[in-house]
């Protein structure tokens, strides 16, 4: 097996690469035995540790055999692409008991709070305030043709943010931001809705950039979760944390129907499922 020309010095001798991509040390250590790279992560090519003359150990009986080659280990990942990302120690998920698992679905708050809140604003808003929207609103007809074209442009501003995630990744700051900002939205439109101090379809802009907030804290939120967290957890961060939109929108749901009908009394219109608790 001919080595590389290309050897560089590692502990006590050189590497080289074989025509296979396999990592090789040199006999100064090995005496002409072979070590795989790939192999020390228990994915390749037969790891073939032998005990020579330089005192290389043999296959590992024990875990306190595995750790001269630590360092190897983690190297290796990492050209492999495989390496830990956001640190921290490998998490056993089937074999935590049920206190455990509350546990560790609370400790991922700083992305559940967020998704909550920005899903409860817009949709909350939608339902609400953009229902008793219309040019002019007494006309049922006008109000759902708002309701049409400020969910379109919605739509179009969700699309949007949620397509940036590869070009773009909001740091936590940012992503908190982005539900307060939704929060003053729903303030906004429902201030709007009632007093028609800004009443024309130049409104839109404003939806579209309802849809941009939300998007962005949708995909920063599981963008932020794969960077964040070790890969062990990932998979059950993403489950638990998506729970918090659903529930976001069912409060939404609910708050909906009353701002609506508050408003539907402000604007004289009616139709309201519920009764506005503002009612005099």
């Amino acid at each position: 097996m001919a080595y590389n020309s290309n050897d560089q010095n590692v502990g006590c001798g050189s590497y080289s690469v074989d025509e296979e991509g396999r990592l090789l040390t040199n006999e100064t250590c090995t005496r002409g035995e072979s070590r795989s790279h790939d192999d020390i992560d228990g994915r390749g090519s037969g790891l073939e540790l032998s005990r020579g003359a330089g005192g290389l150990p043999m296959m590992p009986d024990s875990q306190d055999d595995v750790e001269p080659f630590e360092d190897e280990y983690h190297e290796v990942n990492s050209l492999h692409g495989d390496d830990h990302h956001g640190g921290g120690e490998d998490v056993d998920i089937p074999s935590l008991r049920p206190l455990e698992r509350l546990k560790l679905s609370a400790s991922f708050w700083p992305y559940m709070v967020p998704l909550f809140t920005v899903y409860a604003a817009e949709y909350a808003l939608q339902a609400g305030a953009w229902t008793a929207i219309g040019f002019p609103v007494d006309s049922e007809e006008a109000r759902d043709q708002f309701y049409e074209y400020s969910n379109w442009t919605y739509q179009a501003g969700v699309f949007l943010s949620r397509s940036s995630g590869t070009v773009y990744q909001a740091s936590m700051a940012v992503f908190w931001l982005m539900p307060i900002l939704q929060c003053m939205n729903l303030v906004f439109f429902t201030v709007l809705a009632a007093t028609h101090f800004w009443y024309d379809y130049t409104m839109l802009i404003l939806c579209f950039y309802v849809g941009l907030l939300g998007g962005g804290v949708y995909v920063n939120g599981f963008l932020r979760i794969n960077s964040d967290l070790p890969r062990s957890v990932r998979e059950f961060a993403l489950a638990t944390v998506s729970v918090a939109d659903t529930i976001g929108i069912v409060v939404a749901d609910i708050s909906g129907l009353f701002i609506q009908s508050c408003l539907y009394q402000r604007n004289g219109i009616a139709g309201a499922v519920v009764q506005c608790p503002l009612q005099r």
